[in-house]
């Protein structure tokens, strides 16, 4: 289980610097455009690459 918890504890630090990053970069459209109803934030997509490699793992023929 000490895995699964390091994983999301990595991930958490990531988001918070991506959550950050969002914010200094809206705050320069809003300077900018000054419209908030144009600011579309990017999204956040973080790969699990066990559960990938896992289910590619899976669906192979050959597994080597």
């Amino acid at each position: 289980m000490a895995k699964r918890n390091n994983r999301k504890h990595k991930n958490a630090h990531q988001i918070a610097h991506i959550k950050a990053q969002r914010g200094l970069d809206r705050a320069r459209f809003l300077e900018e455009n000054g419209d908030m109803k144009q600011w579309i934030p990017p999204r956040i997509v973080i790969p699990d690459k066990r559960k990938a490699r896992a289910r590619r793992a899976c669906r192979e023929k050959y597994h080597g």
